[in-house]
Order: C-alpha cells, then sequence, then structure tokens
C-alpha cells in the first residue's frame, strides 16, 4: 500500500543505536506520527496503519509481549 511504502521509507537511511528511542503515537482520525530518539520524523493518515501497527505490539500474539506487558502495568498505575 502507499502508506506502508511511505512508512518504510521514514527510515531510510536512518541508523538506531543502541538505546535509542521509536515512539509511535496514535492521533485522532487514524494518524500515525513515528519518533525517532523524541523527534517526529513523519505523519501518516492512515487509520488501517495505524490499527495493524499498534496490533503488532499489542494484540493477541504481540512481536515484543514484554511491551504489551509494560503497557498494561503503566494504564493500571495511570487508573490507580
Amino acid at each position: 500500500s502507499k502508506s506502508l511504502h511511505r512508512f518504510e521509507a521514514l527510515f531510510n537511511g536512518v541508523t538506531f543505536q543502541k538505546g535509542a528511542s521509536l515512539d509511535f503515537h496514535a492521533k485522532i482520525g487514524g494518524a500515525l506520527e513515528t519518533r525517532i530518539r523524541g523527534q517526529s520524523i513523519g505523519i501518516i493518515h492512515d487509520q488501517a496503519l495505524c490499527d495493524a501497527l499498534f496490533d503488532a505490539y499489542l494484540g493477541t500474539k504481540p512481536v515484543i509481549p514484554s511491551i504489551k506487558d509494560d503497557m498494561k502495568t503503566w494504564l493500571a498505575s495511570m487508573v490507580l
């Protein structure tokens, strides 16, 4: 899809150093903002891309299970 190609292109020429942060932020209306080391590198307006990315990390079979567990703990701390 066009959005997936735009998403992949965000990382062209990017080198990650150990400990560097990579953050994804879902915005109202289905926009996905990607940040590296706190700096926004792009926003893609595609609800399906947002859903797929967050499902990969927070869905029933997360690619990194500890991230889902950490998110549960963080959300619980916000409610209590």
